[in-house]
C-alpha cells in the first residue's frame, strides 16, 4: 500500500470522487497473485523468456530490460521455419528514421520475404503524416492493411479497433501465448495497454518501462567534487547549486517540467498522472505530494539552477551534450547514441532520485513499455489470423537470435561486417540503404541495453533499472478508456502544465494551483475521472 494524501481543500470542495481513503492501492508495477490480470478480468499473456538467447544481464516481466555486453555469436533460432503460407501480407507503420529502398531492388527485404514465407508488402509512411493516413485507411476496406500499427494516443482508437480489427484474446491470453514464444517473451507490463474494452486487441510494440532516467555529465561533477548521490531533497538542491555556474553558461537543469515531475514528484512519491485510491481516481496535481514537488521546483527556479531560456523551449538534450546542462531526464535508451558522439570528454553517469526526507530512493515515474499497438485487420479465416500473429512473432524475435540478426543487420559480408574488438555487427553502406529497421515498429522485439565498447555503462544502467522499476509508479489509467480523455485530454493536460509552468517561474503563485485544478475539473477532468472509474469496473 502507498499513501496518497489528498489536500483538505480539494475534499472540502465537494468533489465526491475525491472523498476517499488515504490508503491507496499501489500504482507501481503489478505485483502479487493478480499480476497477470488487467481491468475487466482479462488474463494477460504468460511471461516466458526465450531460452535460445542468454542475456548477460537478465530482464523480467515487470519490464527490467535485458542487457548484453556483446552480440551473441553464433546466433540461435527461435522459430521453426517460415511462419507464412505464401501469398502477400500487407502492413502499414510509421517512419521515424528512414525507410529502406523499395522491395524490388532490396536484397535484404527479398531475403526477409523468404524467411517469412510471404511477400511482406509494407507501407512505410513519415511519422508526421501517419495518423492522418491511418484515419483515412480505416474508412476504406481497400486501403486498410492486414497488419496496422496504431501510435499512442490515436483518436478514438478503441472504436477503430472494435470496428476494424481482430480480438486476439483467445490467441494470446494466459498460456495461449506460449504458442508464440517471442510474444511470450514480452514484458507483462507492456501488455496492459493492449487491453481495450475488455479484450486484448493488439500486440505491444516495445519500449523501455523505466522511462525518465537521469543522466549526468559525470566529468563535470567529478571535477567539481560533487556527489550525485544526494540523500534527500535538501542535498539534491545543494547538488544542483554546486554544479551551476552562469559565468560558464552551465546550469543543473534544462527542462522545467522534468524538475517538477521527474525529480520533485519522484522525491515526494506523487502519483503518476492518475492514482487508484480504493477504486476512486485521484489526479497527481490534487495531492499534497505534488504540491511539495512544485514548491521544490519553484525554489530551484528562483535559485537560477534551471537554464534561463528553458521555458522558451531550448534543446535540452543538445544542451546536455554541450555541457551547458549537467542533469537531463532521458525518456528511453537513446542516450547510448551519445556515447559515440562528437563530445569525447563526455562521461555519462546515471543518478537515482532520493526520497525527499531521506531513507532511500524516490519513486521513478514509469512508462507504459510500448511505442504503439500492433493490430490485425478483421479476417474471414481464423487460420489467417493465426498466420499473421505468427509472422509478427517471427519479427518479434529477441536481440541476438538468428531471426533478429537478419531483420536488423541483414547478411554478413553484404549488409554488415563483424567488429571483433567490440563484438558487434556493423552495417555496411548497403546495409544502411537496404535494412528496414523501421520494421521493428510492427515486430514488437523487446528493448535491450547494448552499447558496444561501453560495457560498464550497460552494467550501470541495467543495475539502475533493476532497482527503480520494482519501486516505480505507473499511471493507474493505463489500459482504461475515457471518451472525454480521448477528446479533450491533451488540451486539458497542456492547459494544466502551462499553469504549472507559470507558477514555477513566478508568473502565478502556488495558491493559483487550486484555481487551475478547478478549471481542469470543470472543463472535463471530473468527467475523465468518472469514465476511468467506470472502465475499471
Amino acid at each position: 500500500m502507498v499513501e496518497v494524501r489528498v489536500p483538505r481543500r480539494t475534499v472540502m470542495m465537494g468533489a465526491a470522487a475525491l472523498a476517499v481513503s488515504s490508503a491507496a492501492c499501489t500504482t507501481g508495477p503489478a505485483k502479487g497473485p493478480d499480476a497477470g490480470v488487467q481491468g475487466d478480468g482479462v488474463t494477460l499473456p504468460t511471461y516466458q523468456p526465450v531460452d535460445a538467447v542468454e542475456p548477460d544481464l537478465p530482464g523480467d516481466a515487470a519490464g527490467v530490460p535485458q542487457g548484453f555486453l556483446k552480440y551473441p555469436r553464433p546466433t540461435q533460432p527461435t522459430t521453426d521455419g517460415p511462419p507464412g503460407t505464401g501469398g502477400t501480407v500487407t502492413a502499414m507503420f510509421n517512419q521515424e528514421v528512414k525507410a529502406p529502398i523499395t522491395m524490388s531492388r532490396n536484397k535484404w527485404w527479398q531475403g526477409l520475404n523468404e524467411r517469412l514465407g510471404v511477400t511482406f508488402d509494407a507501407q512505410i509512411m513519415p511519422g508526421a503524416d501517419y495518423s492522418n493516413k491511418l484515419s483515412t485507411a480505416l474508412t476504406s476496406e481497400d486501403t486498410l492493411t492486414d497488419i496496422i500499427r496504431f501510435p499512442p494516443g490515436f483518436p478514438r482508437m478503441p472504436q477503430a479497433l472494435d470496428a476494424r480489427c481482430e480480438d486476439l484474446t483467445s490467441l494470446v491470453s494466459g498460456d495461449a501465448v506460449l504458442d508464440f514464444p517471442n510474444l511470450a517473451n514480452l514484458s507483462t507490463t507492456s501488455w496492459r495497454s493492449m487491453v481495450v474494452n475488455g479484450k486484448i486487441m493488439g500486440l505491444p510494440a516495445q519500449n523501455i518501462v523505466g522511462s525518465g532516467t537521469w543522466i549526468v555529465r559525470g566529468e563535470i561533477t567529478d571535477q567539481l567534487g560533487v556527489s550525485i548521490e544526494p540523500a534527500n531533497a535538501d542535498e539534491a538542491f545543494e547538488m544542483a547549486t554546486a554544479v551551476t555556474d552562469p559565468s560558464k553558461h552551465r546550469y543543473a537543469f534544462g527542462t522545467p517540467l522534468h524538475v517538477v515531475r521527474q525529480f520533485g514528484c519522484a522525491m515526494w512519491d506523487a502519483p503518476h498522472n492518475w492514482a487508484n485510491v480504493d477504486g476512486k481516481f485521484v489526479k497527481e496535481e490534487e495531492t499534497d505530494e505534488f504540491r511539495a514537488a512544485l514548491e521544490w521546483a519553484i525554489k530551484v527556479w528562483d535559485a537560477g539552477l534551471v537554464h534561463p531560456d528553458a521555458f522558451a523551449g531550448v534543446n535540452a538534450p543538445a544542451m546536455y551534450q554541450s555541457g551547458n546542462v549537467v542533469f537531463f531526464s532521458w525518456g528511453g535508451v537513446g542516450w547510448g547514441q551519445m556515447l559515440n558522439s562528437q563530445y569525447p570528454d563526455l562521461d555519462m553517469q546515471f543518478m537515482e532520485v532520493p526520497a525527499a526526507s531521506g531513507g532511500g530512493m524516490g519513486t521513478q515515474r514509469l512508462g507504459t513499455g510500448i511505442t504503439g499497438l500492433v493490430a490485425i485487420k478483421k479476417q474471414d479465416d481464423p487460420d489467417r489470423v493465426r498466420e499473421l500473429v505468427s509472422i509478427i512473432n517471427y519479427l518479434a524475435a529477441p536481440f541476438g537470435s538468428t531471426e533478429e540478426l537478419h531483420t536488423r543487420w541483414g547478411e554478413e559480408g553484404i549488409h554488415h561486417t563483424w567488429d571483433e574488438e567490440q563484438s558487434t555487427p556493423v552495417l555496411t553502406d548497403t546495409g544502411i540503404a537496404e535494412v528496414g529497421r523501421e520494421f521493428t515498429y510492427v515486430g514488437c522485439s523487446p528493448y535491450v541495453v547494448f552499447n558496444p565498447g561501453y560495457q560498464e555503462k550497460t552494467k550501470a544502467f541495467h543495475d539502475l533499472e533493476t532497482r527503480i522499476i520494482p519501486n516505480g509508479r505507473t499511471d493507474a489509467s493505463i489500459g482504461l478508456y475515457s471518451a472525454t480523455n480521448d477528446e479533450k485530454g491533451s488540451v486539458l493536460k497542456t492547459q494544466l502544465e502551462d499553469a504549472i509552468g507559470e507558477i514555477m517561474r513566478g508568473q502565478r503563485t502556488l495558491s493559483d494551483l487550486d484555481a487551475a485544478l478547478d478549471e481542469y475539473r470543470s472543463a472535463g477532468g471530473d468527467q475523465i475521472r468518472e469514465e476511468f472509474e467506470r472502465a475499471l469496473g
